[in-house]
């Protein structure tokens, strides 16, 4: 199978934020506010029913009426050059939707109602940097990623020193979403190379050696399907190097039942060879090593 290397490319566009589009409305001429979530600040223009914003040399211009729609979405709203619509793709399978989040700036991914990042208690940015600090990631290390999202934990791991990040993501509407989102913008560094497709297969195709592994399966994927079987934790074992790391996202589903969805995780990565596991409570999830000595 040949490697699908996704050509990330940051939308050109304003990204607003409901309360963004209300400052708009009642900006007065002149005055600057905050858009693309945050991101940039734009100086307003009123032309006739039209509000015009300035940014990156290119003008944009959005209806009043679209403007005050969107106040009262739970959504994000793209402004093109040419078009206004919500960050949203629905296919006769999914709906996925760029959403707000409360007490955070960075919006979340939101796929046939549930959230792709914890938002209960922390926020999607937190969430991602927990991850991070989980593998306490070395500066100038290779890091693989399974399930890039929006790119928080791309960003996180960069952060942290990360000399490069390879993610792979099997969804293209996905990534659709993430070339909308204001904070998506790093998935174009030259740091970063997303492959598209099944992970399962990819990884039969990757040589690695990475210093770190992040696995992260979509929240609504089973706790029993291929990304948590040993065959995929095996290609993950061989593609660490000796002493490299493995974070492994589990979440904490069957908790009310007494269940422990990361006891049988952990079982399945000891068979594999990997050693030193240990459930990190922070993050939701696993860290494990690959044995220095085979």
């Amino acid at each position: 199978m040949a490697l699908q290397v996704f050509g990330f490319s940051a939308c050109e566009c304003v990204v607003l934020a409901p309360w963004e589009s209300e400052a708009l409305l009642n900006a007065s001429p002149g005055s600057v506010v905050t858009v693309n979530a945050g991101k940039d600040s734009v100086r307003v223009a009123k032309r006739g029913h039209e509000v015009v914003v300035e940014l990156g040399g290119r003008a944009y211009s959005v209806e009043a009426e679209v403007l005050q729609r969107h106040t009262r979405r739970r959504s994000y709203l793209a402004v093109e050059r040419s078009a206004a619509y919500e960050v949203e793709v629905r296919t006769p399978f999914a709906y996925y939707k760029l959403v707000p989040v409360e007490g955070s700036r960075a919006p979340t991914l939101e796929i046939n109602g549930i959230h792709m990042h914890r938002v209960e208690g922390t926020t999607p940015i937190e969430d991602a940097r927990s991850k991070v600090r989980a593998l306490s990631i070395r500066s100038g290390s290779e890091v693989l990623e399974v399930g890039t999202g929006l790119g928080y934990t791309t960003a996180a791991a960069l952060e942290a020193g990360a000399a490069h990040m390879t993610s792979i993501e099997v969804d293209e509407n996905v990534l659709w979403v993430a070339e909308r989102n204001p904070w998506s913008r790093h998935l174009a560094s030259d740091k970063v190379t997303i492959l598209l497709g099944d992970a399962v297969m990819v990884v039969k195709e990757l040589s690695g050696p990475f210093d770190y592994v992040v696995h992260d399966p979509p929240r609504f994927t089973s706790s029993t399907g291929p990304l948590y079987g040993r065959e995929f934790y095996a290609e993950l074992f061989r593609l660490l190097r000796p002493g490299g790391r493995l974070f492994h996202y589990t979440g904490e589903p069957g908790r009310a039942r007494g269940r422990s969805l990361w006891a049988d995780v952990a079982r399945r990565l000891r068979e594999v060879g990997f050693d030193e596991i240990r459930y990190v409570k922070e993050a939701l999830g696993i860290v494990a090593r690959r044995p220095k000595r085979p």
